[in-house]
């Protein structure tokens, strides 16, 4: 593995990953905002990490694991697990392979086990770090997989970090010492010092993403949904849980939103259902920017088409800008429990209504009510306080006292 760092001088590097529910649009969303950045003079690549990959299919050009040119500015590149599994994971898959099979498994299938869950978001990753380190581009754009894939991709610096803690053996001479004799009584093979050092730099590399990732200034996520209750509420969710993993959010794209019903009775009671959600996101979302792009009756395939988006949704503004700054709800860890703090800019105290209903907060102020999902970890404990101090409500969770 490469762990060199490129000397090269360039600009600073602006990183925007897009996430949702599967087939809100994403990758469409992605890569006219790709395509838009580029006409304004900033070298772009977007990057595809869904394994179902479409992004070569909305562009019209055929991609692959290293980064293509597809318009004037704007390069892309779909993640090949194949070769980045050459690339990182070689040492590792040698190592996990060994390991099963000493445990009696047959080759084939111990080489299937060493590919490991979650291996394609690793390498979303890494990747990520070899582009900004190497400062070729100024805006990197991620089409991030489904909502889950994405909140693991994001969870990945903090699970590894865990695992790193637990088992990275500090002492290396001490180990390498104890080895035969570990060998002997387990019977399975035991990491070398080659092994320890490739998984010592795998370990660097994705802290050194999450810094990226974790910087506002840098880099934020953007959140695409329809105007449909499913997909909402997924995205209301994923809105918690990144906020929850210290990621900043700077706005909301709800796609697909029909804009005229022509006439027609049914296209005219479902634009009403359509108005009622977007206006339920603009209210459960606020101070987030919602942007709308209109329903298209016809395919989005090629430059042409992803012109036309980028402009309906962006007009003349850059669309690599930060479009908020801050984060709309915060999670910190305060004295054994947790302090849950949501931005209320608008809000006045006498007029905050806000109960519990299971998992859910239900918040209510100037007739608008937002449910606002409690993560596991908040869930499973008592709200014990509240207070409204500038422009925010702190809720302050702690364990359950024992009786």
């Amino acid at each position: 593995m490469n762990s060199k760092k490129s000397s090269k001088k360039g600009p600073d590097v602006r990183v925007i990953l897009y996430s949702g529910k599967g087939g809100v649009g994403k990758t469409t969303v992605s890569a006219a905002t790709g395509l838009r950045t580029a006409e304004l003079g900033r070298k772009t690549v977007l990057i595809s990490t869904d394994q179902a990959h479409s992004l070569s299919d909305i562009l019209e050009v055929e991609l692959s694991g290293s980064p293509t040119k597809v318009a004037p500015g704007l390069d892309a590149l779909e993640i090949d697990l194949d070769l980045e599994l050459r690339n990182y994971w070689g040492e590792i898959q040698n190592y996990v392979s060994a390991f099963f099979r000493g445990q009696g498994f047959e080759e084939l299938v111990a080489e299937e086990f060493a590919i490991l869950p979650g291996l394609e978001e690793l390498f979303s990753l890494l990747k990520l770090n070899q582009l900004v380190r190497e400062k070729e581009y100024e805006v990197v754009i991620i089409d991030c997989a489904p909502t889950g894939n994405t909140i693991r991709m994001l969870s990945f610096p903090d699970m590894i970090r865990w695992y790193m803690d637990k088992f990275y053996p500090r002492d290396r001479m001490l180990f390498k010492l104890l080895r035969p004799l570990a060998e002997k009584i387990s019977k399975v093979p035991m990491p070398n010092d080659e092994l320890i050092s490739s998984a010592e730099v795998l370990y660097q590399e994705v802290l050194e993403a999450a810094k990226i990732l974790t910087n506002p200034a840098m880099a934020s996520v953007r959140l695409v949904a329809n105007p449909e209750k499913i997909v909402l509420r997924e995205t209301e969710r994923a809105l918690t849980y990144l906020c929850l993993y210290g990621y900043s959010v700077d706005g909301v794209i709800v796609n697909r939103v029909l804009q005229d019903s022509q006439g027609n009775e049914a296209l005219k009671s479902w634009q009403a259902v359509q108005n009622a959600y977007l206006e339920r996101t603009r209210s459960y979302f606020y101070p987030l920017p919602v942007l709308v792009q209109p329903l298209n009756f016809g395919e989005i395939l090629g430059i042409p088409s992803l012109r036309k988006v980028a402009h309906t949704l962006f007009g003349e503004k850059d669309p690599a800008r930060v479009m908020y700054n801050g984060q709309p709800i915060g999670i910190k860890r305060v004295n054994g429990g947790y302090t849950l703090s949501i931005k209320l800019p608008a809000a006045r105290r006498e007029e905050i209504e806000l109960w519990r209903k299971g998992d859910e907060l239900v918040l209510k102020y100037q007739g608008v009510k937002r449910n606002i999902f409690l993560p596991r970890t908040l869930a499973a404990l008592v709200m014990q306080e509240a207070e409204f101090g500038e422009q925010t409500l702190r809720l302050s969770f702690q364990k359950k006292e024992e009786k």
